[in-house]
């Protein structure tokens, strides 16, 4: 697994610069696997950026929605697949 970027060095990144790995063609199976390794790594990012900001009266409710929001993405695609499987079957 790849070690995820401290969130501020994330940040400070421009689009260009933040590494794509979908750029080869691959199998479907291949993109499925990325794509979950992805969504994984991005919400693991989520919690630990949720984990470095201060907490307070106004912001433990916005970090509480941070990591339902950027954690729900993974839960998502995985429904996502299911339903275009139970389509094609």
């Amino acid at each position: 697994m790849k070690e995820a970027l401290n969130p501020k060095q994330e940040l400070k990144m421009s689009n260009d610069q933040i590494p794509m790995t979908n750029k080869i063609p691959m199998s479907n199976d291949q993109i499925r696997y990325d794509l979950e390794e992805r969504t994984a790594l991005f919400g693991e990012a989520i919690i630990d950026f949720a984990k470095s900001l201060p907490k307070d009266v106004v912001t433990i409710p916005l970090i509480s929605q941070i990591v339902r929001a950027g954690t729900s993405i993974g839960a998502n695609y995985m429904e996502a697949v299911q339903q275009a499987q139970k389509k094609i079957s």
